[in-house]
């Protein structure tokens, strides 16, 4: 649990400093994340959109990285990403030995086609670090977002955060932890 979307992001830069420095994000995209990144001076290869998400070809040239992508609703464009493409894209992790972020900022919020299964369900290769908020289905001033690592992953985030304290507080925490078992939160949305 992060206190927010940037926040998830500074984590994940932090847990890559010892080796990958390098970042491919959709362009145009969200610049509050590239500024995360570059200021854990990343090299940030942009990757420009097309209607149905992030071009693959300059994907190619590109490997041992970090790839943040918004395939759920493309973050400014809207496009949604093909499940045929995403499939690609974790293809790609795989064999370049990267990872995939997935920001899966308002998934939840489909007015008019149904819900698209995330890029982190369909990953059998262990390939996919999946973050959201509930900033935009719940409260902006929550400031409660969260990550989940793929369990390869696990010991690396263990090791650089174990001791580091809560950023969210405890108490909404256990408040929309409620919401959520409670099923308040579904049939909010």
């Amino acid at each position: 649990i992060t206190s927010g979307q940037q926040h998830s992001m500074e984590m994940i830069a932090n847990m890559f400093e010892g080796g990958r420095k390098r970042f491919i994000m959709e362009e145009p995209g969200y610049d509050g994340i590239r500024k995360v990144f570059e200021n854990h001076r990343y090299e940030i290869d942009p990757v420009p959109v097309e209607e149905d998400g992030i071009v693959l070809e300059p994907l190619g040239a590109l490997s041992s990285a970090l790839l943040y992508v918004t395939p759920s609703h493309q973050f400014p464009t809207g496009a949604v990403t093909s499940i045929a493409k995403r499939r690609q894209l974790l293809q790609w992790a795989e064999d370049t030995d990267s990872y995939v972020i997935e920001d899966d900022y308002d998934s939840e919020l489909r007015y008019y086609t149904n819900p698209i299964p995330a890029l982190q369900s369909l990953d059998i290769h262990d390939r996919t670090i999946y973050t959201g908020t509930f900033s935009k289905s719940l409260a902006p001033s929550m400031r409660t977002a969260y990550i989940v690592f793929p369990k390869s992953l696990i010991p690396a985030y263990k090791a650089y955060y174990q001791r580091y304290n809560a950023q969210v507080s405890p108490l909404h925490q256990l408040a929309l932890a409620d919401f959520i078992s409670g099923g308040h939160y579904e049939r909010h949305i």
